[in-house]
């Protein structure tokens, strides 16, 4: 088990990545009740998965799938090329790589299901959800879409969603246009509760608690930006 965990340690990431919310992904995973799915959404290397990965492992949970959700497309932004430049790493494809780093979790029977899509064009059609590690961005567009097409597999009182860059607006002065995630879960506190906040990320942990989702469907924001200057 030690060695597993040893192996997820050393997975390459890129920004906001797995290991700074690894016990979180650890603790989460192996509360999943078997069959019930998790969905990495934009893994990129896999530092995510395979955290999500050991969890199940600890907790014997062969039955449950990670759904993960990338394009894996070295050529689709030049910061992937300068990252690897910089880590002085060797990679020229990147879904080569992903299927490397998770096979010493497949090969001990956990169920992971990559799958190459820009998430926008991604409907989720499985079992039920109960977690969601969503590295997708903050923007309006993405989020609506993994939400809109994925709450209705949730479970009330059970589904976690892991916002990867919810805290990201933090480095930007332009940050009104990074708060979305923000003004969404303000208009939906009776359906979603705040969790925690990881220290040192800029991960924030949500539970569905039940009800259908209240979206935003104008430019029209509410969330108190005062707060957060």
């Amino acid at each position: 088990m030690d060695n597993l965990l040893n192996i997820a340690n050393v997975v390459p990431e890129m920004g906001n990545g797995g290991k700074k919310i690894k016990e979180e992904l650890i603790r989460e995973a192996a509360k999943v009740v078997p069959g019930n799915a998790i969905v990495d959404i934009a893994p990129f290397l896999g530092s995510t998965t395979v955290f999500l990965s050991y969890g199940l492992f600890k907790s014997e949970n062969l039955e449950s799938t990670i759904y993960s959700v990338d394009l894996w497309d070295i050529n689709l932004n030049e910061k992937y090329q300068k990252w690897l430049d910089c880590k002085k790493l060797d990679i020229t494809d990147l879904r080569q790589e992903y299927d490397k780093n998770i096979k010493p979790f497949t090969d001990e029977g956990i169920r992971i299901k990559p799958i190459k899509s820009d998430i926008r064009n991604y409907n989720y059609s499985g079992e039920l959800i109960q977690i969601i590690v969503d590295d997708s961005g903050v923007d309006k567009g993405m989020t609506d879409h993994v939400l809109k097409s994925m709450s209705p597999y949730f479970i009330p009182g059970k589904t976690i969603i892991f916002f990867m860059d919810y805290y990201f607006f933090q480095n930007y002065h332009d940050f009104e246009s990074r708060l979305y995630q923000h003004d969404l879960m303000e208009v939906n506190k009776k359906v979603f509760k705040f969790i925690e906040h990881p220290k040192n990320s800029c991960t924030a942990i949500y539970q569905y608690l039940g009800g259908e989702i209240n979206f935003i469907e104008s430019d029209k924001y509410y969330y108190n930006w005062e707060e957060v200057r």
